[in-house]
This record gives C-alpha cells, sequence and structure tokens, in this order.
C-alpha cells in the first residue's frame, strides 16, 4: 500500500477514546435490578480491548505505536458511581497503559453539582499519581483546574479546602503531593514536564487565572476568555446529577466522610 495512504488510515484510525466511551461499557452492562437488589459492581465485567489495527501484524504494531503514543490521553469526567462509592479509573483502562502515555491531560472541576465536586475528583487524582509513582513514561501531564460557580459561598465554604489541597501541588514545601510525585518519579533521567492550570468558570465563560511553570511566551499574553460550548472547559459532569440527601438521612460519620472532615475522604 502507499505510504501515505497508509498513514491517512493510521491517522484516522489511532486515537485514544474520550472518558464517555471508556465508561460507555459499565453502562451497557448494568441491569435494572430492583431496590436493595445485587449492588451494581458485582454485575459489572472489566473488558479491556485493543484496537483491531495494532492486531493485524507486528509491523503495523510497529508503525502504529509511535502515532498513538502522539496522541493525548483526556480524562476529564468521573468514573461511574456505584452504590460502595467511585469505580477506579483501573476499571477502565489498565495499569500499564496509563503508565506508557506519553501525554496525559487531566481536567478537574471544583464546585460542581450541590454537594460539591472536590471530594471525589481529589481521590481519583491521588489514585492516578499513586500508579504513575510505580512507572510513568509521560512527556508532558497538564492538570487543568476548573473552580465552578464560586458565587455559591455554602458550597465554597468545602470547596475551599480541596482548592487548597490543589494548590499545594504546585507548592515547593518537601511535605506535597506533587513534590513527592516528582521526586519519587521513576523516570528519573528523563522526568516528563508537570504543567499546572488554574480557571474560573462563571455561566457560560471560562476565565484565565494563572499557569504554573509560566509559559515561555516574550509577552506573557494571557489566554482569552473561553466561551460555552468550548468541550475542554465545559465537558460536563456528573456531579450535576448527584442529588444531596436530606440531612435527616446522614449519620455523623457520613456528614464527616462527604465533607472532609478528621478522617477525610
Amino acid at each position: 500500500m502507499n505510504p501515505e495512504i497508509r498513514n491517512i488510515i493510521y491517522d484516522n484510525s489511532l486515537h485514544w477514546p474520550d472518558c464517555v466511551s471508556l465508561y460507555r461499557s459499565f453502562y451497557r452492562q448494568i441491569l435494572a435490578y430492583p431496590k436493595g437488589d445485587k449492588p451494581y459492581q458485582e454485575c459489572y465485567q472489566r473488558k479491556f480491548k485493543t484496537p483491531t489495527i495494532l492486531l493485524l501484524c507486528r509491523r503495523v504494531t510497529q508503525e502504529c505505536l509511535p502515532i498513538l503514543k502522539s496522541r493525548c490521553f483526556v480524562i476529564d469526567r468521573l468514573p461511574p458511581f456505584v452504590p460502595n462509592g467511585l469505580t477506579n479509573i483501573t476499571d477502565f483502562i489498565g495499569r500499564r497503559t496509563l503508565q506508557s502515555l506519553h501525554h496525559i491531560d487531566i481536567r478537574i472541576g471544583l464546585g460542581e453539582g450541590p454537594l460539591g465536586s472536590g471530594w471525589i475528583w481529589t481521590k481519583l487524582l491521588d489514585e492516578i499519581l499513586a500508579i504513575l509513582s510505580e512507572r510513568n513514561s509521560f512527556i508532558r501531564l497538564r492538570l487543568l483546574v476548573r473552580m465552578c460557580d464560586k458565587r455559591m459561598v455554602t458550597r465554597w465554604d468545602q470547596e475551599r479546602k480541596y482548592h487548597q489541597e490543589i494548590r499545594k501541588l504546585v507548592s515547593l514545601t518537601k511535605d506535597k503531593k506533587m513534590r513527592d510525585f516528582k521526586r519519587a518519579n521513576p523516570n528519573v533521567f528523563a522526568p516528563g514536564e508537570v504543567i499546572i492550570e488554574i480557571w474560573h468558570i462563571e455561566g457560560q465563560t471560562a476565565t484565565f487565572i494563572s499557569r504554573h511553570p509560566r509559559s515561555g511566551d516574550v509577552d506573557n499574553t494571557l489566554p482569552p476568555n473561553r466561551i460555552y460550548p468550548d468541550r475542554e472547559m465545559f465537558p460536563g459532569s456528573i456531579m450535576q446529577f448527584v442529588e444531596a440527601l436530606p440531612a435527616s438521612s446522614w449519620s455523623d460519620e457520613e456528614v464527616t466522610r462527604r465533607l472532609g472532615g478528621a478522617n477525610g475522604v
């Protein structure tokens, strides 16, 4: 086959799935059990799939892998919820695949939903960093933080705590997560670049707040505002559909766990 045509086929065939496609298999397997019946996770069977084009022959695989690794893998939605909590990201993408990625984009949202969303995004972020601390191949990892609806004062009384957790990621003190992650990075001879961006979301407008490390642009021009339906800033969130239980239905332990008290999440 003509090399140009082959490259066009590779370019159109080789893409990482987005989170909607990644989680779709979970929802397709879930049956409508009556209330109080079997928990959802018992009926979900993990099944990883390899793109067919990578299984054709060794030569095609060798030609395809560099193209696939040049693509960015984006995590912009939370994994599905089950009665006992959040499913793990490794239920949908293998640990070895995560550790072999070259370009990773993690886009988290704070202040989403009536309960807020920092308590659950920080859990997912901890899981990803733990996996990458074991082994990684990333060249560039970007953490995009979207601060949503800061006018909701009562919600942000709690979200502010998680915002501080995220800000600690760029702190230079020795006990912070990202500094520990960099020091423990097993890819010590060629550590990847870690970028953290913070944006403020209000209504249908996203405004740039900060970036660490700062961009190398000479003029230091701030990025322009982003407007809905920009998918990078407005991906949609399952937290929009998670309703708060009446306060009378929560035990003291549940309140502490959800709001990040002494025991945390």
